[in-house]
């Protein structure tokens, strides 16, 4: 495609997943189009807008949440944590009962706990949700613990990945930098035997 597909504006939301919001696939996208959305994402009420839009997508799936409410999803927070992880790492075409949230899923539930910064935000249209949130988390330390474990394990080795990649980058770098520096110096042997005529 376009080689990149970036993580744009507020809520970081890839083109790719903004275009599947929009009833497009990414990999059919015109240079026209992908610069459309590109665009769009900058904006921060579109941007917020192709959020939703996206997330409503990955409720209505057959295997996920299809016509869940707002208030059957804040009142689920199982279905809450699955999706943000979906959101997060992309879409899996998994059955409901083997989808597994990640750390990133259980942090954004997390965020809807009373003394949270986004709980003000719903302040009592929560409705005593916050309790049944809490309570599931509570219920899943054991996941909890192991999705921080995976996601450390995990940043491990994509930095590992890295480094690795920068080394030979900067190796690379620095071997053109050594060829090129010889290019302008004079070759050692005639700097021996001129200083050796002196």
């Amino acid at each position: 495609m376009f080689g990149l597909d970036p993580s744009i504006g507020d809520s970081q939301i890839k083109i790719s997943a903004a275009a599947k919001a929009g009833g497009k696939d990414y990999a059919t996208l015109t240079r026209e189009e992908y610069q459309s959305y590109r665009t769009k994402l900058f904006n921060t009420a579109l941007n917020i807008d192709y959020l939703a839009k996206y997330v409503r997508y990955l409720l209505d799936r057959k295997n996920r949440y299809l016509g869940i409410s707002s208030t059957g999803l804040l009142s689920d927070p199982n279905a809450m944590a699955v999706i943000a992880t979906e959101y997060n790492r992309g879409e899996t075409d998994t059955a409901l009962v083997d989808a597994k949230p990640n750390k990133y899923g259980f942090e954004i539930v997390s965020l809807l706990v009373e003394g949270s910064p986004l709980y003000a935000i719903f302040d009592t249209k929560l409705n005593g949700e916050d309790k049944k949130i809490g309570e599931y988390l509570d219920s899943k330390k054991g996941m909890i613990s192991k999705s921080i474990e995976d996601s450390s394990r995990d940043y491990k080795k994509r930095m590992g990945k890295y480094a690795a990649g920068f080394g030979t980058v900067i190796a690379s770098l620095g071997a053109l930098y050594w060829m090129r520096s010889r290019k302008n110096d004079p070759p050692i042997v005639k700097s021996v035997s001129a200083s050796n005529q002196v």
